[in-house]
């Protein structure tokens, strides 16, 4: 089955206030620094937006990117558990690939960027939407070390997922 990702850098002027939010709290969790780290993120803070947050451990050598956190509300939306894989391994691949993308614009820019994701899939073009939110996380302030995203996605065909094949 032939799939298409549309993956679109929005200004985060335009995305949604829940994003927005996240954005402040994260440079707030920075203060004087470039970066904040993962030991400044607290659940507790962040409880309208559990479920649909992951945190990816940023390896260098060779490039990749593995998911240390895998919210709950996204592996039920995507009938899959990604904690421990690599980006990689999200299957459609171009999904995968397109998180890539992502994750290093999110590097190389080293700013929160506000995507805006469509997947079009399916004999009949069947479409999905999905926001995503990426914020670069350091342990140094120098070298990105992780990206926390939050996800948010429109209301898609409930079989979406499983028409993809592995």
């Amino acid at each position: 089955m032939a799939v298409s990702i549309i993956s679109t850098s929005l200004p985060l002027s335009e995305a949604p206030d829940a994003f927005k939010d996240l954005t402040e709290s994260w440079r707030a969790l920075s203060g004087a620094r470039k970066y904040p780290s993962r030991r400044d993120i607290r659940p507790e803070n962040l409880r309208a937006y559990l479920g649909y947050i992951c945190i990816l451990e940023v390896k260098h050598e060779p490039p990749d990117f593995v998911y240390r956190l895998y919210g709950s509300g996204i592996a039920d939306y995507l009938q899959q558990d990604l904690t421990g894989m690599s980006v990689r391994e999200l299957r459609p691949a171009e999904l995968g690939q397109s998180i890539i993308d992502q994750i290093q614009d999110t590097i190389q820019s080293g700013m929160p960027v506000h995507y805006r994701v469509e997947v079009i899939y399916g004999r009949t073009l069947r479409r999905s939407t999905s926001y995503r939110l990426t914020l670069p996380l350091s342990d140094d302030d120098q070298i990105v070390s992780q990206v926390m995203t939050y996800s948010r996605f429109d209301a898609a065909h409930r079989d979406i997922w499983s028409n993809f094949p592995d």
